[in-house]
């Protein structure tokens, strides 16, 4: 691999990551404007989307430094990264996913015991 295909290569790579990055922020900045417990904590709501702003901003870094000097094994970096990403985002939808459902039974639960 050439100095020439570096060129190429990093800036798409930054654009395939972050692109999402920011999309994943943005979800979930509208998410927590939106949840009921945190209505008028700006201060709160500020901080929440600042923290996620400020470990994505870490991992670009860590990420251009790292991409750097594994260019010969970027695609499994790239990976690797995604995957651990996933794997810690996991959680926090599964914990999403269950409460939606069970919102959604108690709306059905409540519907039923309110028709004659």
């Amino acid at each position: 691999m050439c100095i020439r295909d570096s060129y190429i290569l990093v800036p798409l790579s930054g654009m395939m990551v972050n692109t999402p990055y920011n999309q994943i922020g943005s979800a979930i900045a509208s998410d927590i404007a939106k949840n009921k417990d945190l209505v008028g904590e700006l201060q709160a709501i500020s901080t929440i989307i600042a923290i996620i702003q400020g470990v994505g901003g870490i991992f670009a870094a860590i990420y251009q430094q790292v991409s750097a000097r594994l260019s010969q094994y970027f695609f499994l970096f790239i990976s690797g990264l995604l995957g651990t990403a996933f794997l810690l985002v996991l959680p926090i939808a599964w914990r999403d996913i269950k409460e939606k459902i069970q919102n959604n039974k108690n709306k059905e639960n409540q519907q039923e015991n309110t028709e004659p």
